[in-house]
């Protein structure tokens, strides 16, 4: 299982290289799980969604169990606004979401 953990700016100077850290880091089977923590992100741009619905569709792709923590308003008000918060596997806490991604890959 992969715990990544996003701080500071997610912005078009920044979401290239989480971009590209998520290419060659995220998993590519169902075996092995992925969980992106942003409670730490102080600010969240239409970049930032992009690079989301990319990973989400990276995720069905491999058929990856993946999960999205974000507990603030500045990341959690783009994802409600735009109605990704229903597409994406969102939690509040990282135990939730490390369970659920583990639970996902024991019974795949």
């Amino acid at each position: 299982m992969i715990l990544a953990r996003v701080t500071g700016e997610l912005d078009l100077l920044s979401t290239p290289v989480l971009q590209q850290w998520i290419a060659q880091h995220a998993p590519r089977s169902r075996s092995q799980g992925f969980v992106l923590d942003m409670r730490d992100v102080d600010f969240f741009s239409a970049a930032g969604l992009g690079v989301l619905t990319g990973l989400a569709d990276h995720a069905a792709h491999h058929g990856v169990p993946w999960a999205l923590v974000a507990d603030t308003r500045i990341v959690l008000r783009p994802l409600y606004v735009t109605g990704l918060e229903q597409r994406l596997p969102l939690y509040r806490s990282v135990v939730d979401a490390l369970d659920a991604v583990r639970d996902s890959v024991h019974t795949a």
